[in-house]
């Protein structure tokens, strides 16, 4: 049996790195798995968090209509959305930034983020995904 889970919506695997001046090579890394919907859907979103049992609502800001599920918790990616995932596959290039998330979640697990080294993978595993994916 083939599960696969079509977006209705907007999701994205993301993997956010951002200057951090107390961090020893300079840089924060924060994955993030985010789904986005109109605020006429807002009831979705919140059971999908009721079913998750994990993700945080946040509200749009400014003159902007969309809420977003956001999960950014090692632990809750690691051990609900990559599961998740993994058990019902997604099509097309959603599918390829699943991957690589979870290849950038490994160099976190692994603490591979506090080197140059893994930091640099990182980025450059950022740079691949969603908007930046060449075809």
């Amino acid at each position: 049996m083939n599960n696969r889970i079509q977006p209705g919506g907007d999701g994205t695997f993301g993997i956010n790195y951002s200057k951090h001046a107390r961090m020893k090579l300079g840089y924060t890394c924060i994955p993030q798995f985010r789904i986005t919907q109109h605020e006429r859907d807002l009831i979705v979103l919140k059971r999908i968090i009721a079913t998750l049992g994990c993700g945080s609502l946040v509200k749009p800001t400014g003159d902007r209509d969309r809420y977003t599920i956001s999960v950014s918790s090692i632990s809750d990616l690691v051990n609900i959305i990559i599961p998740l995932f993994e058990q019902c596959p997604i099509y097309g290039a959603k599918y390829k930034d699943f991957l690589d998330f979870c290849r950038g979640i490994q160099i976190i697990k692994e603490k591979g983020h506090l080197t140059l080294q893994g930091l640099n993978e990182l980025k450059d595993l950022a740079y691949g995904m969603n908007t930046y994916r060449k075809f």
